[in-house]
């Protein structure tokens, strides 16, 4: 969390301050989505499915996949991850902005676990000169 979710929230935040958009993701397995003996979403899953090459995967993480495929391909295109019929995609202000949770249904929600980056960010703010 620290050196993904924690930078990523932060550069979303450096890019609204400079009047850009960004767009925060977090991929939450729910436990039908994943084997039984994982306690939650791995670190980095979200590549596998992305790119298809996540064996374990069953039908439902599959379909994950492919609508994270989606939303990345149409970003490349037209550079917003907003597909026509699909739950909109906020761009994200950074510490309070929207994430778009990718589970057995995408919704877009404010301050994903925004307790433990609120703490990861005091945390690195205090190390800064």
């Amino acid at each position: 969390d620290y050196r993904y979710l924690l930078s990523a929230r932060l550069l979303a935040g450096a890019m609204a301050k400079v009047g850009q958009p960004g767009w925060l993701y977090y991929v939450a397995l729910t436990p039908a989505q994943r084997p039984a003996s994982w306690p939650g979403t791995p670190h980095a899953y979200d590549a596998a499915l992305l790119f298809g090459n996540a064996p374990e995967a069953n039908a439902s993480a599959r379909a994950l996949g492919a609508r994270l495929r989606g939303r990345w391909t149409a970003f490349a295109r037209h550079g917003s991850p907003e597909i026509a019929g699909r739950p909109a995609w906020p761009a994200s202000s950074g510490s309070s902005g929207e994430w778009m949770v990718f589970a057995e249904d995408d919704v877009a929600q404010r301050a994903v676990i925004a307790q433990r980056l609120d703490l990861l960010e005091r945390n690195y703010r205090r190390r800064l000169p």
